[in-house]
């Protein structure tokens, strides 16, 4: 088991924005969280991430609390939604940088090589369009090979080349043994990748189950 959530809920003043939600994620699986704006799939990936207190519940990342930094966040890689990068760092700055920061061991020739971003190494991000940049994110994400990898929204911005070779890498990542959760707005991209996948409306689970359980299950 790598995730654990359990009765969690996330309030801001009035605004119940998660309500008693409740999954798994299991060794090695692509567990995709999908809903509309608002769902609360991202303050959901926030609180797993470390990022937030939740207001009650139980979120326990590989058996510790994801607040427990030290021991939780150099098992796990993040592809955030906006980076947020300096734009007056270069591209291989910009890796080294967060590579630094994962405790992991990796170089950032091979993650530059793994996004196609090797001639944009010496490139400012100011610079990068914004298919780079995701591409970048995406770097930044995978290096050292985490156990664990949000990846959230990780396509957007991306032509389609550029999304089959990101599919790619998660793939070779997934058959080294990482656990990936995915959000995603491109529904025909959880359906062909994930192994499980949670719907959620308005702060709870409308379904779960894999692709050929909610097939049956749901209208079209």
């Amino acid at each position: 088991m790598v995730i654990a959530v359990e009765n969690l809920n996330v309030r801001y003043g009035d605004f119940h924005a998660v309500k008693d939600l409740s999954f798994r994620v299991e060794s090695g699986e692509l567990y995709a969280l999908l809903g509309t704006n608002g769902a609360g799939k991202t303050t959901t990936l926030e609180i797993i991430e470390g990022h937030r207190e939740p207001t009650s519940g139980t979120v326990r990342v590989f058996g510790e609390s994801p607040r427990n930094r030290d021991t939780v966040r150099p098992r796990m890689g993040i592809m955030l939604q906006e980076s947020g990068f300096s734009p007056d760092l270069t591209v291989a700055e910009s890796v080294r940088l967060i590579g630094r920061l994962t405790r992991r061991d990796d170089t950032v020739a091979r993650v530059l090589d793994v996004v196609e971003l090797t001639r944009k190494a010496g490139t400012k991000v100011a610079q990068l369009s914004g298919g780079e940049k995701r591409r970048l994110d995406f770097a930044t994400a995978i290096w050292g090979g985490p156990e664990l990898i949000f990846l959230d929204e990780p396509t957007t911005g991306l032509d389609i080349q550029s999304r089959d070779d990101l599919w790619g890498a998660v793939d070779r990542l997934r058959e080294n043994g990482s656990t990936i959760v995915l959000t995603t707005h491109y529904l025909e991209e959880a359906q062909q990748r994930a192994d499980r996948i949670g719907l959620m409306h308005k702060g709870v689970f409308h379904r779960e189950g894999t692709v050929a359980e909610l097939t049956r299950t749901l209208p079209r």
